[in-house]
């Protein structure tokens, strides 16, 4: 299979630490997957030139916490590493401390294997294009880890990568499934104006400081259940357009921002993945509610009936677009008072055209108040005789005016209270 460099871009494989990731044998681009024992054995050698400035103290600290295996490094010599990389035209090895530059590169297929590497200086990958599936796995950044406006054309796996100082991903592009589930992230993390094509898992990961989804496209599926927000979280401007995001058992921090969020159309078609979508949004509802995050609270639960209305028995369903167009889901304090001066007229209409020999223009508009605020005693107090005398048409409708009448007075004190935020 030939691999054409794109314009622009250089073979990664000129680059020294290239050279050094692979001196037990480069992958073979035509096979259908990574060999692994090939894999190890370079794996092996990196993690010996890696550490290979360290201390027994801190070397054994790296071992006691996971980070390397101990029959990686039993032998620490690094004459042999030297050697191989003489034959591969590398006279002389580079620090560990120093930037492993593979920006602006070109990744083979099978080349992007990197599972349990631990990078001790900061890495960049800006701007580079992986051609199959990039493997991270386990691996552990210790450093700046820079994968700016880098292309995965493939499945990116970061699955419980650990990124020990700032994680840059702006701008990157995930083509296939973005993987970082279990992934920890100990300094800032930047996803800002990132677009995942595929599904993105960041299910279980741990962000212990600050994340930012700013301006992010998510085309299919997020996952952030489990995962844990320790910082400022800032989903600004992001793009879910296919999903709701799932936050379940996950633990938002109370600097978690959604302003100017694009959320996906209510599968009107589809009842279980409305289902989906109100199970997604109630999660968020009572994430914003254990924040006191009133406003967003009362979005997402308003998103949460328009899901729930395409997934519930049809009486349900009427009675959530009813609340929706006369009270915008309990937000809105003009639609009941728009909605009962309609009433108003309308009723006020009515009386006259039923029986004008009694009701003047006047009498009818106040007795259509009245009626409307029945509730409240208007009726009996204003006109005690009126219902007593009544016809039967004009008794259905005074009737109906005053249980409209209560469930607006109901919806106008709802919006005051949400509002003013009142408990």
């Amino acid at each position: 299979m030939s691999d054409e460099i794109p314009p622009g871009l250089r073979d990664a494989r000129t680059t020294p630490h290239y050279i050094l990731a692979t001196l037990a044998g480069e992958q073979d681009p035509d096979a259908d997957e990574i060999d692994w024992d090939l894999h190890d054995r370079n794996r092996a050698l990196w993690n010996r030139w890696a550490t290979s400035h360290l201390d027994g103290d801190a070397l054994q600290a790296l071992i006691d916490e996971g980070a390397i295996a101990a029959e990686n490094i039993a032998d620490r010599s690094l004459d042999p590493i030297k050697e191989a990389a003489k034959a591969r035209g590398l006279d002389a090895l580079p620090t560990p401390d120093e930037e492993i530059d593979w920006g602006i590169s070109f990744w083979r297929r099978n080349s992007t294997a990197f599972s349990d590497f631990y990078f001790f200086g900061p890495v960049t990958f800006e701007d580079s294009t992986s051609k199959g599936d990039a493997n991270f796995y386990s691996a552990i950044f210790k450093g700046e880890a820079f994968f700016k406006s880098a292309t995965f054309k493939g499945d990116a796996d970061f699955y419980s990568a650990i990124f020990k100082n700032e994680a840059f991903f702006k701008s990157a592009t995930f083509k296939g499934d973005a993987d970082f589930y279990s992934a920890t992230f100990k300094g800032d993390a930047f996803f800002n104006s990132a677009t995942f094509k595929d599904d993105a898992r960041f299910n279980s990961a741990t962000f212990e400081s600050a994340v930012g989804f700013n301006s992010a496209a998510f085309v299919m599926h997020a996952d952030f259940t489990n995962t844990c927000f320790r910082g400022l979280t800032n989903f600004q401007g992001a793009l879910f357009r296919s999903n709701v995001p799932e936050y379940f058992g996950a633990s938002l921090h109370e600097g978690t921002v959604f302003h100017d969020a694009i959320w996906p159309e209510v599968p009107r078609r589809d009842g279980p993945a409305a289902r989906r979508q109100a199970d997604a949004y109630e999660r968020l509802k009572l994430e914003m509610d254990r924040l006191n995050r009133h406003e967003a609270e009362l979005d997402f639960f308003a998103r949460e009936l328009m899901a729930r209305r395409w997934c519930v028995p049809w009486h349900r369903a009427w009675l959530i677009a009813a609340y929706g167009m006369v009270s915008d889901h309990g937000r809105s304090l003009f639609w009941p008072l728009w909605t009962g001066f309609v009433l108003w007229f309308a009723g006020a209409l009515g009386y006259a055209m039923l029986d004008p020999a009694r009701w003047d223009e006047h009498e009818a508009m106040g007795f259509s108040a009245a009626s409307l605020g029945a509730i409240l005693g208007t009726r009996r107090e204003v006109f005690p005789e009126a219902m007593h005398h009544a016809e039967w048409p004009v008794a259905i409708l005074s009737t109906g005016q005053g249980i409209a009448g209560a469930v607006l007075i109901f919806l106008i004190g709802l919006a005051l209270r949400n509002r003013f935020r009142i408990r």
